[in-house]
């Protein structure tokens, strides 16, 4: 993230004696230089230029939506986020409804947008395919925009009310389709993946079954987050859904529960994790090369005398060399049908020198 501008300084404005402070290229007269009222209107004309984003804010109630938009999405990247710094799922929700008010409304003055232009906007998303609660979140959300803008003082206060007065979609009496309920996937289903997936995927499953944890929740587990002190363990995890508003999460681990934990948990480090994707990949390619069907000898392997050449051959010096030469192989690159008749060649290197 690029470091923030830093605060002008309060200066002397020697023609006239007063203080003066200078923010986007515009001075700000601030009467008598030194005095209390001085620096009192200092400070809070500089703190104002801070909180909306170290720029000036026409106050004049003719900021277009996109120019409100501009200062919001600089607020929601930094506020949408884990305490780690990585981004929520919030924010692009928030993008995707704002790309909405954008194309229909972007140009037009905020202080003017009203809840016919919201049913507009409700529309959109409705030929667009959204079902209905979707479409009831995303509206919600651009009402939080504008009510974000009121509190910052770009927009009127009127203005965010009069949206509270539109009413969200009602299941059957609007042309918005409906979302399938979702429902348990049958235990059928889950068994048939399980040739296809990594122990630690497998063993993730199963703790969702027995625990009705978030797959996210589990994933980030590692020994140091579980208490092992009671009969029934407890997990706190790092990260979980609700972090942001203060709430603790503790997954209770039963001995179904445990018996699934404890594969992972010996030679481990207490801070490592417990479901590694590395492991798990370094897993895979061991079981490929165990039952691997080809011969290795040709990467691997060495050639005797009178067998047929690789046609990529280290030739003494350890260099790579093509050549058209047909016949016994002398360490360089031969054609497809020669015989090799040197010495015992060791391990062969690949190159593509098509390259």
């Amino acid at each position: 993230m690029p470091k923030p501008a830093p605060i002008p300084k309060y200066c002397l404005h020697k023609a006239r004696g007063v203080g003066v402070v200078r923010l986007c290229g515009k001075d700000f007269y601030l009467g008598k230089y030194g005095t209390a009222e001085s620096l009192e209107r200092y400070h809070r004309v500089a703190a104002e230029w801070v909180a909306n984003g170290r720029r000036l804010v026409d106050r004049g109630e003719q900021l277009t939506v996109i120019e409100v938009m501009a200062s919001f999405v600089e607020h929601a990247r930094a506020y949408y986020r884990r305490p780690d710094g990585t981004a929520t799922s919030e924010f692009d929700n928030f993008c995707q409804a704002l790309r909405l008010l954008k194309k229909l409304y972007g140009t037009t003055a905020a202080c003017q947008f009203g809840p016919a232009a919201l049913r507009a906007v409700e529309q959109e998303m409705i030929g667009l395919g959204w079902c209905r609660g979707n479409i009831n979140k995303q509206v919600n959300r651009i009402r939080s925009f504008f009510k974000w803008a009121v509190g910052q003082e770009l927009i009127p206060a009127a203005v965010y009310q009069a949206l509270q007065c539109a009413r969200p979609l009602k299941r059957g009496r609007t042309d918005a389709i409906e979302s399938a309920p979702v429902r348990p996937v049958p235990s059928e289903y889950i068994e048939a993946v399980k040739p296809y997936v990594s122990r630690q995927v497998w063993a993730v499953v199963e703790l969702q079954l027995v625990t009705g944890a978030r797959a996210g929740e589990l994933l980030t587990m590692r020994a140091v987050d579980i208490d092992m002190s009671a009969e029934t363990w407890a997990y706190t995890p790092l990260q979980h859904k609700t972090a942001h508003y203060g709430h603790v999460r503790v997954i209770y681990l039963g001995p179904r529960a445990q018996d699934i934990v404890r594969h992972f948990l010996a030679g481990r480090a207490v801070d490592a994790w417990l479901f590694s994707p590395a492991e798990a990949e370094a897993e895979r390619r061991a079981r490929l090369h165990t039952h691997r069907k080809t011969s290795t000898s040709a990467r691997g392997g060495k050639y005797q005398e009178g067998s047929e050449c690789p046609q990529w051959c280290c030739n003494p010096q350890g260099s790579v060399e093509s050549t058209t030469i047909s016949g016994r192989c002398s360490g360089r690159f031969c054609g497809p049908s020669a015989v090799c008749g040197s010495p015992t060649i060791g391990s062969i290197e690949f190159f593509d020198l098509a390259i």
